[in-house]
């Protein structure tokens, strides 16, 4: 693996242009809150493979009608460290709290076609980058929430 400084809103909206037409099709709102020149260590590829799964769940959980994504961040500090605080949500139809408790378990999926893979993938790289990712849900949204540490 190899950490490079990189700027996680254009991460971000490069993968947006890649998922355009899902988007789209279902129209969904996007709110980026994201500052531009926000930086992160990672590794590039890696990484965009993990938000384009999460993206990709965010778009199959809302409904055509009022669908939304939020995307914001912030920096928190402990033990003299820098974090950078990744939120996505979304306004779908949220998760209960036994699927909660499976959503990084090997092959469970609730989707039709799904392998299970995808969060399990995803937990790995954020782990990979000495992070860490939760879902939880609160007032009509589901929030993933990764922790990293953050590029200088």
């Amino acid at each position: 693996m190899e950490l490079i400084k990189t700027d996680i809103r254009k991460m971000i909206i490069d993968i947006l242009k890649l998922l355009e037409k899902e988007i789209n099709v279902k129209n969904i709102k996007i709110e980026n809150n994201i500052k531009e020149e926000t930086f992160i260590l990672c590794d590039i590829v890696y990484f965009e493979k993990a938000l384009i799964n999460i993206i990709k769940n965010a778009i199959a959980a809302v409904d055509e009608k009022n669908g939304k994504i939020i995307f914001e961040c912030f920096e928190k500090k402990e033990n003299n460290k820098k974090y950078f605080v990744l939120n996505i949500k979304d306004n779908g139809k949220g998760i209960d709290e036994e699927t909660k408790e499976r959503l990084f378990s090997l092959f469970y999926t609730s989707k039709k076609h799904g392998t299970g893979l995808g969060l399990v993938i995803t937990k790995k790289i954020i782990e990979l980058h000495n992070g860490a990712i939760d879902i939880f849900c609160d007032r009509g949204y589901t929030t993933v929430n990764i922790i990293l540490e953050r590029g200088e």
